[in-house]
């Protein structure tokens, strides 16, 4: 039997535990972004109000949340010049590159500022993993944050080293649940499909995606009530619970 040998990890409601909707620092992650996108636009000789931003951003986000589903997305500034353009059509091509930078870091920067809140098993997870000799890689979908700020942050965490390879759809310009993200992961570990498992609290996105790759599934239970069109392989309530879990697969027929 060929050896099982790679863990694919997803990110946010996995390895983070926020949930944007009730969280406190997601909060004053935004509240920091609109004050600075507020006096970067200010600074470039455009003035916005925070509730042109709020509603630039939501729009916005609408086109990114569908553009996932549809297996797809694009590189953080071009997200961050599409709210622009919202608020001040093709304006966003007429800034000078410093403005432009200035209003690009004023998106991101707030993001390590007020950092989501981590699993408190995250970091003993990545270092079980790791002493195991397994491949270990992160799979995951973006929203208003680079691939660039999460690498920065996962650095101050201690965690970049445990990755062999990060893959942040907004970089790839591919998403969760199409199976070009995960092969273009594996194929970077030289690693097989059959060979690889995925951990994740997104039926569709994780399980599903994964599955259509070949790959074994692991769900966080918890946090998608929808009903799924691909049963998971396994299933926990927490992810503290996944050694024992990757145990059972690495060991399975």
């Amino acid at each position: 039997m060929a050896k099982r040998d790679t863990v694919t990890l997803d990110l946010w409601l996995t390895l983070i535990v926020d949930v944007p909707s009730t969280s406190t620092r997601s909060e004053n992650r935004t509240s920091l972004r609109v004050e600075r996108m507020s006096d970067a636009m200010a600074q470039a000789g455009h003035p916005v109000t925070a509730e042109q931003i709020n509603e630039a951003f939501a729009a916005t986000r609408g086109d990114m949340d569908h553009a996932h589903s549809n297996g797809v997305d694009r590189t953080f500034d071009l997200w961050i010049r599409q709210v622009v353009d919202h608020m001040h059509p093709r304006l966003f091509d007429q800034l000078s590159d410093k403005d432009a930078d200035r209003i690009v870091a004023a998106a991101d920067e707030p993001f390590i500022e007020s950092p989501p809140s981590v699993h408190a098993s995250a970091l003993d997870i990545l270092k079980y993993l790791k002493a195991e000799g397994l491949k270990v890689a992160l799979i995951s979908n973006t929203g208003f944050t680079s691939a660039n700020m999460y690498r920065r942050w996962f650095a101050e965490l201690g965690w970049l080293d445990y990755f062999d390879m990060t893959t942040f759809s907004n970089e790839a310009c591919v998403a969760k649940p199409t199976v070009s993200i995960f092969h273009m992961t594996l194929d970077e570990l030289n690693s097989e499909p059959g060979n690889a498992i995925h951990v994740g609290d997104q039926l569709r996105s994780d399980v599903m995606g994964a599955h259509h790759v070949g790959m074994s599934t692991v769900w966080i239970k918890g946090y998608d009530s929808s009903n799924p069109t691909i049963a998971p392989d396994y299933s926990v309530d927490d992810l503290s619970e996944l050694p024992t879990v990757i145990d059972q697969w690495r060991n399975a027929d």
